[in-house]
C-alpha cells in the first residue's frame, strides 16, 4: 500500500468513527427527550406541562436527528473511493 493511500484510508476510517459518534450522541438525546417525557408523566407531572414541553422540544431534535441521518447515509463511500 503507496503512503497516500494508506493516509487515505486512515482518513476515511477517522471521518466514519467522527460520524457514528455524531449519530449516536443525537440518537441518544432524542431517546432521553422521549423517556423524560414518559417519566415526567408518570412521576405526577401535570401531562399538559410534559405535553407542551415535549412539543417545544421533540420537532427540534427530530430535524437535527433527519438531518444527521440524511447526512450520514447521503456521504457513504464505497470501497473504490466513489461517492454512491
Amino acid at each position: 500500500m503507496v503512503p497516500a493511500e494508506r493516509t487515505a484510508t486512515r482518513e476515511r476510517i477517522t471521518r466514519e468513527r467522527v460520524r457514528w459518534v455524531l449519530a449516536s450522541i443525537i440518537a441518544g438525546m432524542f431517546l432521553l427527550t422521549v423517556a423524560a417525557a414518559f417519566a415526567g408523566a408518570e412521576w405526577g407531572h401535570q401531562w399538559a406541562s410534559v405535553k407542551e414541553w415535549l412539543q417545544a422540544v421533540l420537532p427540534a431534535e427530530t430535524a437535527i436527528l433527519g438531518s444527521a441521518v440524511g447526512f450520514y447515509f447521503g456521504t457513504q463511500i464505497t470501497g473504490n473511493g466513489k461517492s454512491d
